[in-house]
């Protein structure tokens, strides 16, 4: 479960209180599931043991594998830019606009 939770969601060993999960943190987590689907099911973080994945530090600096021929054009910079800090994130409507722009192009 924790796999799909942003790094910035967990409660950390420096006293730092955790961020809501909000509309910021559901935009990490559906790119998240766009890169499992894409990339055969993978796990998010499924090498890491338990310490690893619940441990905010490590996940701020974690990035995901990607195999480019896995991704359809312009996904990767969809994943990208909902996995930047959550400030920077695309709102859902963003993401909408860019799917539906990335679906004409098929």
């Amino acid at each position: 479960m924790f796999s799909w939770i942003p790094w910035e969601c967990l409660a950390g060993d420096d006293g730092v209180e955790p961020e809501p999960y909000d509309e910021k943190a559901v935009i990490w987590t559906l790119a998240t599931m766009m890169w499992s689907m894409f990339h055969k099911g993978s796990i998010p973080l499924e090498n890491e043991n338990s310490y690893e994945i619940r441990n905010r530090e490590y996940r701020k600096n974690f990035t995901f594998d990607i195999i480019d021929d896995l991704l359809p054009d312009g996904i990767l910079e969809l994943l990208k830019s909902c996995w930047m800090d959550r400030s920077k994130r695309p709102t859902t409507r963003d993401v909408l606009r860019a799917i539906k722009k990335l679906e004409k192009n098929v």
